[in-house]
């Protein structure tokens, strides 16, 4: 079969299947492939993409480095690695250190030519998302000010949408950080630009990580059904559908247990098992417990 299909085949069944066996034949076939550069870039993305979901974290890893080899651009693989580890499962010390490359990245441009560009731009963006994730906004103003100044790059005219997401993602997180009162309104403001996307057909997109915020906030908030409404929104695509997928079915199978949603919660639990069928020693215990509740709720007739 040609490399089109099996990678599709690799991602959709993940997304709607019972089971990995389509998922795990193809990626059989497509790990010994030689392809071209834009081949290798969609199939090793959703090889990554499986090992994740899989909870095979070193897996992922390995075909990350491979994929940044043909990267679309400079930056990519890091931003990758730096929302793995906050959103899927990832390590957070390589989480930690791309961060820093992405940040040195963004500094020898401003030391250079000055002017930060669309690349930079998603640097900084999904640095700072990092930052805030763990409570740091002191460079949060200024990341700001840059994501939301026009540049060069796109004719002094309106801002990409990619960006107006990066910002309401940062300034959501930071007045949610700093407990403001209109931080409702900036959680509404991302929520409603998460409805336009994704943008983009790549794994480093912010607007495939703004949902958890989204829910997260409606959580603490006591607004259990609309943060189940937000976990439920992840993208049927055969490319970036597969991108936290077990986050997100984890998460919606929880929140559907605690609005009484019996039937949601276990079809949710039952396509994350689906996909965990053999994870790494530091996830099994999270699958062990999942597996549990799910016979608890199927229990409860």
């Amino acid at each position: 079969m040609a490399s089109t299909s099996l990678s599709r085949i690799l991602n959709l069944s993940q997304l709607y299947g019972t089971t990995l066996e389509d998922a795990n034949l193809a990626a059989g076939n497509l790990a010994g492939r030689v392809g071209t550069r834009v081949e290798r870039w969609e199939w090793l993305m959703g090889l990554h993409a499986l090992a994740r979901n899989k909870g095979r974290s070193h897996e992922a890893q390995q075909w990350l480095d491979e994929w940044a080899e043909v990267e679309g651009s400079p930056g990519e693989s890091q931003r990758i690695r730096v929302l793995d580890g906050l959103f899927w499962d990832g390590d957070p010390i390589a989480s930690a250190r791309a961060v820093g490359m992405l940040e040195e990245r963004a500094a020898a441009r401003r030391g250079g030519e000055g002017e930060l560009l669309g690349g930079e731009l998603e640097d900084i963006c999904v640095a700072e998302v990092w930052r805030l994730r763990h409570e740091d906004t002191h460079y949060t103003q200024e990341i700001l000010e840059d994501l939301r100044t026009p540049s060069a790059e796109v004719g002094l005219g309106p801002l990409p949408l990619t960006h107006e997401v990066c910002a309401a993602t940062i300034e959501a997180l930071w007045f949610i950080s700093e407990e403001r009162t209109n931080a409702e309104a900036t959680v509404a403001r991302l929520d409603s630009l998460l409805l336009l996307g994704p943008y983009v057909e790549t794994g480093d997109d912010v607007a495939l990580i703004g949902n958890f915020i989204v829910a997260e906030w409606r959580e603490s908030q006591g607004n259990l059904a609309g943060a189940l409404a937000a976990m439920r929104r992840w993208h049927h695509h055969s490319l970036t559908g597969v991108r936290y997928l077990s986050t997100y079915l984890r998460e919606e199978g929880r929140l559907a247990t605690l609005t009484g949603d019996r039937d949601g919660a276990i079809r949710a639990y039952r396509h994350y098992l689906a996909l965990r069928t053999d994870p790494e020693p530091d996830l099994k215990g999270e699958v062990d417990r999942i597996r549990v509740e799910l016979e608890r709720l199927l229990a409860n007739n």
